[in-house]
């Protein structure tokens, strides 16, 4: 699927905004160049999800609890952003939406340094075995990097006055 559809849809969205940029005005371009970065995010997310489904499927059905519940917990993280952005995209101050953005990058980085802590207390108990935790420690980065693309998106398709955007670059400074 990601072959012959996504990657098929984002190559013509490419070479589409590509021509159509040569008779835009730098403002324009800037938003086009925006969309395009918005689009090669969702290519880039796509091929997460992938990386990190097939850990999911793995670990749903082995014997180990603990590995279940990590990976449970991902999943947690991932349909909480989501829900958060099907929230504030019905927001009215773009101010708003990119609080609520922030305060959700900032619960991002804190659930990722708690679930690598997590792995490193499931190593030291034995609770997992070496194999388990690197599978682990890379899907924990896969599911952070999605939901900050999807917070990054979110930005650039619904924050559209420049000084409120500065706002959001300068917390991630």
């Amino acid at each position: 699927m990601y072959q012959n559809d996504i990657k098929n849809l984002y190559s013509a969205i490419i070479h589409y905004a590509s021509i159509s940029q040569s008779h835009m005005s730098q403002e324009a371009n800037h938003i086009i160049y925006e969309l395009k970065l918005t689009a090669r995010y969702i290519i880039e997310m796509v091929k997460d999800v992938r990386e990190l489904q097939k850990n999911l499927n793995i670990f749903a059905k082995c014997n180990n609890q603990f590995i279940i519940d990590q990976y449970n917990e991902l999943r947690a993280q991932l349909i909480t952003v989501l829900r958060v952005i099907q929230q504030i995209r019905n927001y009215e101050g773009e101010e708003d939406i990119l609080t609520q953005i922030e305060v959700q990058k900032e619960k991002l980085n804190d659930n990722e340094i708690l679930s690598n802590t997590n792995i490193d207390t499931l190593i030291r108990e034995n609770k997992i075995d070496s194999k388990m935790a690197s599978s682990l420690m890379n899907d924990v980065g896969f599911t952070h990097s999605i939901c900050k693309k999807l917070l990054k998106s979110a930005v650039i398709l619904w924050v559209k006055e420049k000084e409120i955007k500065a706002l959001g670059d300068e917390y991630e400074s």
